[in-house]
């Protein structure tokens, strides 16, 4: 996943890529997390909501929140994205698109499968079938991204 990560077009496509991969988050969890979910001292993240494009915010799946632990990788991928110049407050989304607003699914995908592909040139072992092995550990993040 970090090869995949580090190939994203820009940091909060890998953000979103490592969170997902290390917590076990479906990609609408992932979108509509915020700052408020994360709790660094604690190492916790509280999931509360999802994100859908064309239905909006919603409960996650199972209509419960729960918690998941926050390892250590993903805390600080969160803490450089927590050092942005925006979108920083409580309630503002952890993966915001530049205007603030949520990550479209679709792009995200894109993103996803174009930083994939061009990772797996430079390490055969980050084609899809092998990252899908370590990935059934993590509760199958790729899925999510439609793979």
């Amino acid at each position: 996943m970090h090869a995949v990560a580090r190939h994203a077009q820009d940091e909060t496509v890998a953000g979103i890529i490592i969170t997902a991969a290390m917590t076990g988050l479906r990609m609408g969890e992932v979108l509509e997390l915020r700052w408020r979910d994360v709790h660094f001292s604690e190492s916790v993240v509280h999931v509360q909501r999802s994100y859908a494009a064309g239905l909006g915010v919603s409960s996650p799946k199972g209509r419960r929140g729960r918690s998941v632990p926050l390892a250590d990788q993903v805390a600080r991928v969160l803490a450089r994205l927590g050092q942005r110049e925006r979108f920083t407050g409580r309630d503002a989304l952890i993966s915001a698109t530049p205007t603030g607003e949520h990550v479209d699914p679709a792009t995200l995908r894109t993103r996803y499968a174009a930083a994939r592909d061009v990772a797996a040139q430079d390490d055969p072992r980050t084609a899809p079938h092998h990252l899908s092995r370590p990935a059934a550990l993590l509760r199958e993040p790729l899925r999510c991204f439609g793979y």
